[in-house]
């Protein structure tokens, strides 16, 4: 049994569930939430991590870094959201030109904020690379106009799949 505990939740989850498991667990009213992303290690896989960022709904864009699975920068992404869907780039960490992403995001009324699934692609879009997928949370309205802070966060995984 996994256990997450902390003064205002405590977590339980069969360790046979925690095979590529993500899940929101909402503290309070306030939009407080634990998330717990896992990813199994398999030879079928050649590479995986995580990826984290921010989304700014006037612009209607997210930007974030792409973490190896011991938690290294080792790239970045960015690109814009509409209607479901998103789309975007993904570079190395020297800003080398990696490929492309695309999938799509919904919310989920149980949290404050929703899931996002796709693809990455090689630069000529060709191939599809690998898969990633995660959770987003909306932050609190800014009372304060001068101070510009991000609509919300995301965190999720990335897989690589066979070449």
């Amino acid at each position: 049994m996994f256990i997450f505990r902390t003064k205002p939740i405590t977590i339980r989850i069969p360790i046979a569930k925690l095979s590529n498991f993500h899940g929101i667990f909402p503290i309070d009213r306030c939009g407080n939430a634990v998330s717990i992303q896992a990813i199994e290690l398999s030879p079928d896989i050649c590479a995986y991590g995580f990826l984290r960022g921010m989304w700014e709904k006037e612009d209607s864009i997210f930007y974030g870094a792409w973490k190896s699975i011991y938690g290294k920068v080792t790239g970045y992404l960015k690109g814009e959201y509409e209607n479901g869907g998103f789309h975007g780039k993904y570079i190395s960490k020297n800003g080398e030109f990696k490929g492309f992403l695309k999938g799509y995001y919904r919310d989920v009324p149980q949290i404050p904020g929703g899931i996002f699934k796709g693809d990455w692609f090689d630069a000529d879009m060709e191939k599809i690379r690998g898969k990633l997928g995660g959770h987003y949370l909306s932050h609190p309205p800014n009372t304060d106009s001068a101070k510009k802070e991000p609509s919300g966060y995301f965190h999720g995984r990335w897989i690589q799949l066979y070449p």
